[in-house]
Formats: C-alpha cells, sequence, structure tokens
C-alpha cells in the first residue's frame, strides 16, 4: 500500500470517527433541549466533508468530487434551515 493511500484512510477514519460524534452529541442535545437538531448536524456533516477534501487535497491526495457535492449540499440546507425556510412535507 503507497503512502498515499494510508493517509487518505486514515483521513476517512478520522472523519468516519467526527461523525459518529456528532451524530451522538445532536441526539443528546435534541433530546435534553427538546429541539430539532438536523440543521446542525447537516452543518457539521458539510463541515466534516469539506474539511476531508481540503485536508487530501493540502496533501497532495486527489479528492472526492461525490463528497465535495454532498458536503455542499449539506452546508446549502443548513444554510437555508438557518436563514429560516422549512422544508414542507406531503402529510397532510
Amino acid at each position: 500500500m503507497t503512502e498515499k493511500t494510508q493517509t487518505n484512510k486514515v483521513l476517512d477514519v478520522i472523519a468516519w470517527g467526527v461523525f459518529i460524534v456528532l451524530l451522538g452529541a445532536g441526539w443528546i442535545a435534541s433530546s435534553y433541549y427538546q429541539m430539532d437538531t438536523g440543521i446542525y448536524v447537516a452543518l457539521g456533516v458539510g463541515f466534516i466533508l469539506i474539511a476531508l477534501n481540503f485536508s487530501r487535497r493540502a496533501m497532495g491526495i486527489t479528492i472526492s468530487k461525490f463528497s465535495l457535492f454532498i458536503g455542499l449540499l449539506a452546508l446549502a440546507l443548513a444554510g437555508s434551515g438557518i436563514a429560516g425556510l422549512k422544508c414542507h412535507s406531503f402529510r397532510q
């Protein structure tokens, strides 16, 4: 295995670990404060994925366009939620 492949795997493991901690913190906060934390989890996911790709780029590893797209999409979703736009469901 090359050094870049190992570094990429380490970065992936770190990102997954931070993601799991984020989910746990969101779950605890939502049950303790009785609030919807989905916007903040989406914001965290966006930052995690963009930071992952930024780290890959800084270390000379090829970035993942898919995870970069998902990160930007999560940031856009969180931004719209923070701005006050609501997502309406089809339930009556």
